[in-house]
Order: structure tokens, then sequence, then C-alpha cells
């Protein structure tokens, strides 16, 4: 299998900068290649909860299938804490999305958000050093 770029979004609403270290920290165990874009803050889209996300783009390659890539972050998710009853509450402790994996885009409305639009120009200047 060849090797593949990802570009993945955390985010979290709630005690953000706290999970969001949490969760790169396990990532770094998957993907030591990882780099990050600096974490920012947006509001909420489609919630109706008025809490602040911190937000971060991330970048890595990996040899994984894309299965195996979702089903890493669905663990990371889980040991960062993501509690299925806090879905009803709009408390969003941590969520990685799989924006890309190699050349196909999983979430292309997601791409065209301003902070992900930055960060993938961040990150995909790494690429071509």
């Amino acid at each position: 299998m060849d090797e593949k770029i990802c570009f993945i979004s955390l985010g979290s609403n709630t005690d953000g900068e706290k999970n969001l270290e949490k969760a790169r920290k396990e990532l770094t165990r998957y993907f030591p290649d990882i780099r990050y874009d600096e974490a920012c803050r947006t509001y909420p889209i489609n919630l109706h909860n008025p809490s602040l996300f911190v937000n971060q783009i991330a970048l890595f390659h990996t040899f994984y299938s894309l299965y195996e890539v979702k089903c890493v972050l669905k663990d990371i998710e889980h040991s960062c804490a993501k509690i299925p009853k806090d879905k009803a509450n709009e408390i969003i402790r941590i969520d990685i999305d799989l924006l890309q994996f190699g050349q196909e885009i999983l979430k292309p409305e997601d791409m065209k958000r301003p902070y992900v639009r930055s960060g993938l120009r961040h990150l995909s200047k790494w690429l071509n050093k």
C-alpha cells in the first residue's frame, strides 16, 4: 500500500486546550510525523450550545488504510472521554474529523471553512520542504 497524506481537524467546545492536548499525545503515538497548525477559536456551527470551539488542523503521513485511520481516530476520541450522552447536550469534548485521505476529500464542506483553509495553506508549506 502507498503512503498517504492525511489532513484532520480537531475540535472541542469543553475544556478545549486540555482535550486537544490529550488528543495530540494520542495522535503522535500512531502518526509520529504529525504536524499541527496553530489552534484557533471559532463559533459553533449548527449547534445551540454557544460555547466557542478550540479548533486545530493537522497533517500526517500513513501507510494505514482509510478504514484503519478512521478506526484510530474514533479510538482516540473515545480515549479522550468522548461520552455519548454529551451529544444530546452539544458538549463536544473532542471531535476528530478526517478531512482528506491521499487525494480523496472526505469532508468537502469542512474544507471551505476559513480556519481549515488557513490551516491547510500553512501545513502545505511543510509538505514542500
